[in-house]
């Protein structure tokens, strides 16, 4: 039984009954087996199409842009939509979804299943090559995923335990995978995908992607002023401003719970117009709490008095 490898190699050509390039379509078919024996359901999972029908038309331009293939076989009528394409100079490799038959067509006497002229009807069907012309509105539009350098195809169809390829994936020959080498190295999908994304910003400490600011009223004065000056002026003489910090999760006895008021190494923040900055260089009067905090160039509470 040919693997998919082995069939997209497979010139239909070589097994037409109606001349040497034309008029022969092979389906890759697979199914369960019991003892040595295919049993149904079967389901087509590849096409191969020469270059030309029966009668010789040229239909390499119909199979470029055909989206999903109409054709009779073993007595019904069957769909498959095309999910990829590969020209192979003498022929078409196409990959559909899966379409699932109750039995086959009737054996030839090499004992191969064959449908003797069978209908196919292609939508769209294309004289000419849309794809690569000035009437096409999604020109440069990707329509099939790059395909990988290193990583290949596991075909897992038939077997679960090990591969049908499996000699194609030891040798180096099984078909690339549909996985841009992008995805492996660039850094936007790495982290989401597989590294994941850090809380800090790694340079400048409370510099993060998102910061949770709690605000208390205070009033700032220089970091030289006396500390019994700043807890003596009267409430009615301070500036009162919004101040926020960045609060974290701390223990509370058996409970975690956030912080109300700073503490040593929270930082600090003031509003100024539409912006957060930090307070640098300062002693903050907390009005509630009757403390103290120190902050120094970077805003980052040093002492609490």
């Amino acid at each position: 039984m040919p693997t998919i490898d082995d069939f997209k190699t497979l010139n239909p050509s070589s097994f037409s009954n109606y001349g040497g390039d034309r008029g022969n379509v092979n389906l890759l078919i697979s199914s369960s087996v019991s003892a040595s024996v295919n049993i149904a359901p079967y389901f087509i999972q590849g096409m191969t199409f020469p270059l030309k029908s029966q009668e010789g038309v040229a239909i390499t331009n119909a199979l470029k842009e055909v989206e999903k293939i109409t054709f009779t076989y073993a007595g019904k009528t069957e769909t498959a939509t095309v999910t990829n394409r590969t020209n192979r100079g003498t022929h078409f490799f196409l990959t559909v979804q899966p379409v699932e038959l109750a039995a086959t067509a009737s054996t030839d006497a090499q004992g191969i299943p064959r449908e003797l002229l069978s209908h196919i009807v292609f939508t769209p069907f294309l004289t000419s090559n849309f794809n690569n012309s000035d009437d096409n509105p999604l020109l440069s539009n990707s329509s099939a995923l790059k395909l990988n350098s290193v990583a290949k195809v596991v075909d897992r169809n038939s077997s679960q335990f090990q591969p049908t390829n499996l000699d194609a994936i030891i040798a180096g020959t099984a078909q690339p995978a549909q996985i841009q080498d992008c995805s492996y190295t660039k850094t936007g999908y790495v982290n989401g995908r597989y590294d994941g994304s850090k809380l800090t910003s790694g340079s400048v400490v409370g510099d993060d992607p998102a910061l949770k600011l709690v605000s208390f009223e205070a009033s700032i004065h220089p970091s030289d002023a006396d500390n019994a000056t700043i807890k003596g002026i009267q409430l009615s003489d301070r500036e009162i401003l919004d101040i926020r910090f960045n609060t974290k999760r701390i223990a509370t006895g058996s409970t975690f719970a956030f912080q109300s008021f700073p503490s040593g190494s929270n930082i600090l923040f003031r509003e100024e117009k539409e912006r957060i900055l930090r307070l640098a260089d300062a002693k903050v009067y907390s009005i509630e709490k009757d403390e103290i905090y120190v902050v120094g160039e970077n805003g980052i509470v040093s002492s609490v008095d």
